[in-house]
Parts: C-alpha cells; sequence; structure tokens
C-alpha cells in the first residue's frame, strides 16, 4: 500500500510529502549542513544543474535559493507519487525547472523495471532492494544502534527496549520486519548520457546524484567524452562492495579531483553512506605551450 501524501509548512515554505521524520531529515542535511556542497563545491548565480534523484525537491529548493532563483535545473524523479510532490513542490518555478518523471541508469535504451518501495518512505525507493536491505536497514537489528536511533524516531518502541529486556529480540524482528515492508511500483529508466546528447545540453554546472544504491548506473550512463561539459558532481555512494573506491577512482580517470566524506553521525549508527564531491581540474590555455607544466 502506498504511503499516503501530506501537506505541510515547514521553515522553508509549504511541502508536499510523503513521510514528515525524513523531510525534516532531507531539509536539515541538504539546508543546515549542506551535504551536497561541503565547501569543497559552489553554486552561483546562473548554474545549469541537473538533479539526479530529485525526490521532492528538497535540494533544487535549496539550489534556487543558493543561485538567487537565477539557476536552471533538470530534475528526475521516476517515483509517481513523489514526482507528483516535486511537481508541486516546484510549481512556482516553472520558468526555470523542467521535471522528468523517470529514473536515470545505464539502460542502451529507455525502459521501464520495477522499484521496490520500504514501509512508508518513498525517499528509500529503489531498483536494488538487496542494497537497499544492506545499507539502510541492517543497522536497524542491532540493538545499540536502535537506542540512538529511536529518541527521536520512535519514543514508544525506545522505551519497549529498555524497560522490557526479555522481549528486545521480538521487538527488534518485528520493528525489522515493519520498515522492510516492500511495495512494488513501475517506473520509466532513460540514460544521462543519452538525454545530454538528445537535449543538447553544452554545459553542465553542478550534477546532483543520490539514487539509493545505483549511483554507478548513473555515472556509466554519461559518455566519456560527456564529463568534459559536467563541472562538478556530488554523489551520495553506498558503499557496497568497495563501490566508493570504484567510484572515486573513475572520476579522476576522467579528469576531477576528489573528496570523500562520510558523516560521523551516521557512520556510528553503522549505515555506510558517503558523499563524493568532484570537480573537474581546469588549466589555462598557455599551460598547453611547450614545457609549462599544468597546475
Amino acid at each position: 500500500m502506498f504511503p499516503k501524501i501530506v501537506q505541510k509548512k515547514f521553515g522553508i515554505g509549504d511541502l508536499y510529502f510523503v513521510n514528515e521524520l525524513e523531510t525534516h531529515g532531507l531539509i536539515y542535511e541538504i539546508f543546515s549542513q549542506k551535504t551536497y556542497l561541503l565547501d569543497f563545491l559552489s553554486l552561483n548565480p546562473g548554474a545549469i544543474i541537473v538533479d539526479v534523484g530529485a525526490n521532492i525537491g528538497i535540494f533544487s529548493l535549496f539550489a534556487l535559493q543558493h543561485c538567487n532563483y537565477t539557476a536552471e535545473i533538470h530534475c528526475f524523479e521516476p517515483i509517481p507519487m513523489t514526482f507528483f510532490c516535486l511537481q508541486k513542490n516546484l510549481e512556482h518555478f516553472k520558468g526555470r525547472i523542467h521535471l522528468y518523471n523517470t529514473g536515470i541508469s545505464n539502460v542502451a535504451q529507455d525502459c521501464e523495471v520495477a522499484f521496490t518501495l520500504f514501509g512508508k518512505s518513498a525517499g528509500t525507493a529503489t531498483y536494488k532492494p538487496q542494497d537497499k536491505l544492506i545499507s539502510n536497514f541492517q543497522p536497524l537489528l542491532d540493538y545499540n544502534t536502535l537506542l540512538k536511533l529511536l529518541p527521536w524516531q520512535n519514543k514508544f518502541l525506545y522505551y519497549q527496549l529498555k524497560w522490557l529486556p526479555f522481549f528486545r529480540d521480538y521487538f527488534i524482528k518485528k520493528n525489522y520486519t515493519k520498515q522492510t515492508q516492500t511495495t512494488q511500483v513501475t517506473c520509466k529508466l532513460t540514460s544521462l548520457g543519452r538525454f545530454i546528447e538528445q537535449n543538447q545540453i553544452k554545459h553542465i554546472d553542478f550534477l546532483k546524484v543520490d539514487v539509493e544504491g545505483a549511483e554507478i548506473d548513473v555515472i556509466k550512463s554519461i559518455q566519456p567524452k560527456q564529463f568534459s561539459i559536467i563541472k562538478q558532481i556530488s554523489i551520495e555512494v553506498h558503499n557496497i562492495e568497495n563501490r566508493v573506491e570504484k567510484l572515486n577512482s573513475y572520476l579522476q580517470k576522467q579528469g576531477y579531483i576528489t573528496l570523500i566524506d562520510r558523516n560521523p553521525i551516521l557512520a556510528d549508527l553503522g549505515f555506510n553512506h558517503h558523499m563524493i564531491y568532484a570537480k573537474r581540474i581546469e588549466h589555462h590555455p598557455l599551460d598547453s605551450r611547450p614545457g609549462v607544466q599544468p597546475k
């Protein structure tokens, strides 16, 4: 059963969403912590931005504000109900926002695939559910992790675990089962390289990727020659099968300097989420002269 869409006023304005706790978390991460920038990347007025995994539009709202509402943003979101929220939340910026109800992957041609939604969260939707179980839900089987999470997520369960130790395993398994209940939805996929080519995109100042385990597929969907037009990339990475190192190495080979960061709070809780920040190494035209080393 799909979560219900709700509207409520937050500090950044009225928003449509499907999970209030998740929405508060996104606002804090993006507006307060500036997770997608981290003083390594920048957003400037007039920027051309591609938002892959746009969710309900929190990053796009942040980017618009950061660019004095002069940015042009291409938003990709495959989940229909999340896309509805995205449309409503960005409807006042139609001249600057382009919305696409499709996901991005390394597919040879446009297609449809089954996405899995977990619990009452549309933000965890993925076509790689096994990766999601490892990165997002496996830590929920750990008692100490739950004691750190539950005071602000589920106080009732927190007190059950604290006061009824003989039922601890039962409560933990029951919560895990509830959180990992799944719903299937069929969504469209295209490749970013094909989108760039078909729309004759000549320049991208900032590419943001947050796709719940499909980040390598997104990056590999870009043709190698197209990386020269993408100046900055910010990627959330689920570090399964050494994915962080693989992506970091690949981006460096495409001409980027990179920075890897891991939120210490999430790390302490056992979550394997990382961020990779990448920006192109820009050389001055005179650096191509004989005997001049690139800086």
